[in-house]
């Protein structure tokens, strides 16, 4: 197989992802309860975002795509927080040898960012 290709298929399947947030992600996205504004968000305990995450869970299992809207407060430093948000969206790829994930703010890509990623054949 020439070199290349495997990178044309990654980006190919990226592009899907895009595409399929542009014509039914932001309808299908589900938003994650506020987390307090006085406290760090938590993912674990919280009754009302573990409600929230278990669907989400399951279709994700299943081999669906998944959006979800993550609501944070962000504190500048001068000046009262506000609640902002982000979205993520997932979809499973078993081809994949380890999760994947790329970072766009405001429609540009941003290059050099890196979280970790716990599921493996994850692309976000």
């Amino acid at each position: 197989m020439h070199p290349g290709w495997s990178e044309g298929l990654a980006l190919a399947r990226l592009v899907e992802l895009a595409q399929w947030r542009l014509a039914h992600g932001a309808r299908r996205c589900v938003r994650l309860p506020e987390p307090p504004a006085e406290t760090a968000p938590r993912w674990t305990g919280d009754a009302a975002l573990e409600a929230a995450l278990a669907p989400l869970r399951e279709a994700f299992a299943r081999g669906e795509r998944v959006a979800v809207e993550v609501p944070v407060w962000v504190k500048p430093a001068a000046g009262d927080a506000s609640l902002a948000a982000f979205d993520v969206y997932l979809e499973r790829d078993d081809a994949l040898a380890g999760g994947e994930e790329h970072f766009v703010r405001e429609g540009i890509a941003v290059a050099g960012c890196a979280a970790p990623c716990r599921r493996e054949c994850a692309r976000s």
